[in-house]
């Protein structure tokens, strides 16, 4: 009993301790719920007070956060009460003055929500539904991909045996090593393109294309992941709006307008919406990724010299050594030659050739997963282009909670467990195992190949096991031998990847066919005569039968002592009541007293060699 007694002093002393210095501290309400961030830029600090507090994060306009309770701390110069939020978003907790903080009604059941939440994997759905909860009237539509997400993201870095060339998304140098494929060398500047980027890594490329980091409003960074990567493009006049193009363009050349009108750009913007049947929004956000908030360069001047008058608000064919000659160029060919003109016409090839074949959201034209086999149709090398241009919607379109929006989520056939994670500086060090294939073997007609394995060339690790590839069977060609009259036929089957041959399909040999063939016709002065010869491979027997004098050379048409084609045509002119001349004596041919077209059959039959008589 002095024990539990003893136990029992000790748990009573500590539970004083604790009562005396919960004064001190902030008291938390035990609430779990959601708010929204008002201001832009907004800090979250690690005490309810602006002074002698550090800073936990930066939270950006429309940013979800989780209430986890209200506390009485210090009154900020903004002068709006001494009521703060204890909040988490981002995985860091710490303290919003409630100024900033717009409490989000609790949430409701909502049975079609929830069905269509149905279509996402499980761990999609609570980010989601937290999203849904403060911004009810956005629509998430599961696009299923045909590919697994590692495939996905070895079409943009390539594989193991691929060089480094193959990787298709590049970082700038200025973002530091922690974006870099490892294969780059700091002391080595040959893998740095155009002077200011490199090749992205692969956990970079990961990160970027893993859509659970994207299912947020807000991240921590304005070029991270968001889920205005999936905005839909397609325009919807009843949801997209000139209010909406304000809220974009706000703080950019676009809300100045030109030639004394200060809408002249939002006017233009949603005439090339209705033309292209490209979001407004999408053109809006575009032009200002393209041109910068200042709009300064030449391509849009129009006075660029020798191209006056000429605009390319989408930067259309603007690479090379001369960026600016070769975009105006491109804008002269299209008759770009008003500002309106430059936007509309760029609005409609973007349209058709990303919205019209399927691309329809900035994920898409940056990473093309939906259609693998046009894996260079994308829109951009940048690594974060998507999120930078997204960063610009999610400005814009947050602070309306009532506003309808489709967003296309795409949902790989397999995910990995981990949610791709950003990378560290010490990614940059790691070891990557560049790949050689070993003791592959090719496939024979009858026997089994190996696809070989793939070994680090540096390390000799394993990095992927190789495959059977079939026996292919053998792929014969047939050629026919013929019968002759001495000898059989048959069919010879030869493999056209091996070699091997047999024979098949023999028949017997035809035999001679006998006939007597004349050489030469009897004329008046001398007989005629014949011979015995084989119709088929031109055997003669020896055996001869004389033609007794006729008198007349039968046949001779034309009287030329011979008989020949030249006598088959002025028999033909004759019977054609042609004026020729004709020798009659040898018109009757075929011997039955008369003269017509059996005539002209026999001799033609005799010319070529039939085995019939001319009389």
């Amino acid at each position: 009993m002095r024990r539990i007694h003893k136990a029992f002093a000790i748990i009573i002393a500590i539970s004083l301790v604790f009562s005396l210095c919960l004064p001190l501290m902030p008291r938390v309400a035990a609430a779990a719920s959601q708010g929204r961030i008002t201001g832009d830029s907004v800090r979250m600090r690690d005490k309810a007070t602006t002074s002698g507090s550090n800073i936990v994060a930066t939270l950006s306009l429309g940013a979800v956060v989780t209430i986890n309770g209200k506390v009485s701390g210090q009154e900020a110069v903004s002068g709006s009460g001494t009521t703060w939020y204890n909040v988490t978003s981002g995985g860091k907790t710490g303290y919003v003055y409630g100024k900033y903080v717009e409490e989000i009604a609790p949430p409701t059941y909502n049975e079609d929500f929830e069905s269509n939440l149905l279509s996402f994997p499980e761990d999609y759905r609570a980010a989601l539904r937290a999203i849904h909860n403060a911004y009810p009237n956005w629509v998430f539509i599961a696009d299923k991909i045909s590919l697994s997400f590692d495939d996905a993201v070895e079409l943009q870095y390539g594989d193991e045996t691929e060089t480094m060339g193959a990787t298709r998304k590049w970082v700038e140098l200025s973002y530091g090593l922690r974006w870099r494929d490892p294969r780059t060398d700091e002391e080595n500047p040959s893998h740095i393109l155009e002077g200011r980027w490199t090749y992205a890594s692969r956990k970079s490329i990961a990160f970027f294309m893993d859509p659970r980091n994207g299912l947020t409003v807000n991240n921590s960074q304005s070029d991270f992941p968001n889920i205005f990567t999936f905005l839909e493009h397609t325009y919807n006049a009843s949801v997209q709006t000139e209010a909406g193009v304000r809220s974009i363009v706000a703080n950019t050349f676009l809300a100045n307008g030109y030639g004394g009108d200060k809408d002249a750009y939002i006017k233009d913007i949603m005439a090339a919406a209705g033309e292209s049947g490209v979001s407004p929004y999408i053109i809006a956000t575009t032009i200002i990724t393209e041109q910068g908030t200042g709009g300064t360069s030449r391509l849009i001047s129009g006075t660029y010299s020798g191209y006056e008058g000429y605009y390319n608000f989408f930067n259309y064919g603007a690479y090379g050594d001369n960026v600016i000659k070769n975009g105006l160029e491109y804008a002269k060919k299209q008759g770009w030659n008003s500002r309106r003109a430059s936007i509309v016409g760029g609005a409609k090839k973007y349209g058709s050739g990303y919205i019209g074949i399927g691309q329809n959201t900035y994920y898409y034209m940056d990473f093309n997963v939906k259609y693998p086999d046009k894996i260079y149709h994308q829109y951009a090398t940048a690594l974060y282009d998507q999120c930078t241009k997204a960063a610009i919607l999610r400005k814009a379109l947050v602070s309306d909670t009532g506003m309808t929006l489709s967003f296309h989520i795409p949902v790989y056939t397999d995910l990995p467990y981990e949610v791709s994670a950003e990378p560290t500086e010490e990614d940059y060090y790691v070891h990557v195992c560049e790949g050689e294939t070993i003791n592959a073997q090719p496939a024979t007609c009858l026997e089994d190949g190996y696809s070989g394995d793939v070994i680090c060339k540096t390390c000799g690790e394993l990095i992927r096991e190789g495959s059977v590839i079939p026996a292919t069977g053998h792929n014969y060609n047939a050629a026919v031998k013929n019968p002759t009259c001495t000898q059989g036929g048959y069919t010879t089957y030869t493999c056209s990847r091996c070699g091997d041959t047999y024979s098949d399909n023999y028949t017997d040999a035809l035999g001679h066919n006998y006939i007597m063939r004349t050489v030469r016709l009897a004329t008046e002065a001398e007989s005629g005569l014949k011979e015995e010869v084989c119709s088929r491979c031109g055997l003669k027997t020896g055996k001869t039968q004389e033609l007794p004098y006729t008198g007349h050379i039968t046949g001779d048409i034309n009287g030329d002592d011979s008989v020949n084609n030249k006598d088959l045509t002025r028999l033909f002119q004759y019977l054609s009541e042609w004026e020729v001349e004709i020798n009659e004596a040898a018109l009757d041919v075929n011997g039955d007293g008369s003269v017509n077209n059996k005539d002209l059959t026999r001799l033609f039959q005799f010319l070529s060699d039939w085995d019939v008589e001319i009389f």
